[in-house]
């Protein structure tokens, strides 16, 4: 979401930013192991799905806010109509209340 809203805000500065430090913070000092087995053409092991780990393993998430609103959009978007109806409603009668 955050992704977002700084594309239509700063799009032009987050190209730039992106173009000069993107590939390199990707990159690790730590040399490669010569013997580490590689993925390239082939599966590293046929019986076992590796998936995709690494060493952000402890810090990944198994899912976010936006990937359950996207799924469920019609049960939020329902909530939301709820909720605004239920706040125009009160506005009204706050109104006439006071009006008498």
């Amino acid at each position: 979401m955050e992704a977002i809203v700084g594309d239509r805000v700063a799009a032009g500065l987050a190209d730039h930013y992106l173009a000069r430090a993107g590939y390199d913070s990707q990159q690790t000092e730590e040399p490669e192991n010569p013997e580490r087995p590689h993925n390239l053409w082939l599966p590293v092991d046929d019986l076992r799905d590796f998936g995709a780990h690494g060493r952000f393993d402890g810090v990944a998430r198994s899912s976010s806010r936006e990937f359950v609103i996207s799924k469920h959009r019609r049960a939020f978007a329902a909530a939301a109509a709820v909720v605004l109806t239920a706040g125009v409603v009160d506005h009204v009668m706050h109104r006439v209340v006071t009006s008498i």
